[in-house]
């Protein structure tokens, strides 16, 4: 066998082995993002953990499929019809959007994301300065110049679910997400940039530097049965329900599980 044909097979076998890592056997969610009342999505019952009055970080693989909108792909709402947190694709754009009375904060990456292809997408805030990260690297951050926390139930005597997929249960329903999402973590704690950059191709574990702060975790690999439910995998128990057509599918999100 020739010098060139060996050098071919030895990187057709390191190729073959990296695709067969990537994510082996894992899921996602897909949601249809329909606009009319009727798009899927996954509800998890509200907790004071999704209150987050601390610095924190959110952080997701999806696969948009180019729709344009205000496309929410994750959502703590203050209240119906008022944004707490929410993490949205607006007109291709990645961008994390929070409001208390006071003070509305949007913040959304330098370029838009290429329709149909899984990306990586994070945010970080401190309460004053909003951070979103493509692909583990950092696109763009705002100083908004003074700290405000996103609204907590409490402040307006309302309970809300944390929803992936959907902004509100009934308000506003054409902010869905019409792709893919897979690998959903909530952080109480603002990761660094080097902890994003290391951790968002591959799943969070007891090595993560920041591991007590994870509050949520859905990495949705229950298989593809009909059962509605999904775990949130940090055994704090905040699992979640498939609703309105929500449904499994083989990831092939470029992670390795």
């Amino acid at each position: 066998m020739s010098k060139l044909r060996i050098q071919m097979a030895a990187a057709l076998a390191v190729a073959v082995a990296v695709t067969a890592s990537a994510n082996s056997g894992g899921h996602a969610v897909a949601f249809n993002g329909n606009t009319d009342g009727s798009g899927s999505y996954v509800t998890v019952p509200d907790s004071d953990a999704f209150d987050l009055q601390q610095p924190f970080t959110l952080e997701a693989w999806l696969n948009w499929n180019g729709a344009d909108g205000y496309r929410v792909f994750l959502s703590k709402p203050a209240l119906s019809g008022s944004t707490g947190l929410t993490m949205a694709v607006w007109d291709g754009y990645p961008c994390l959007a929070t409001q208390r009375p006071g003070a509305g904060r949007v913040t959304c990456a330098a370029a838009p994301l290429s329709p149909s292809a899984w990306t990586h997408v994070a945010a970080t805030y401190d309460g004053q300065v909003q951070t979103v990260y493509v692909n583990g690297a950092e696109s763009n951050a705002q100083d908004f110049g003074w700290v405000a926390f996103p609204a907590a139930d409490s402040e307006f005597g309302e309970s809300t679910p944390l929803l992936i997929g959907r902004e509100f249960p009934a308000d506003l329903v054409d902010r869905t997400f019409p792709g893919t999402l897979d690998e959903v973590r909530i952080w109480n704690t603002q990761l660094s940039p080097g902890a994003i950059q290391a951790w968002y191709t591959q799943s969070a574990n007891a090595s993560h530097p920041d591991i007590g702060g994870l509050v949520a975790y859905y990495r949705f690999n229950e298989g593809l049965s009909r059962d509605p439910n999904t775990h949130d995998h940090t055994g704090n128990q905040h699992d979640g329900t498939l609703m309105n057509g929500a449904t499994r599918v083989k990831s092939t999100a470029p992670f390795v599980p």
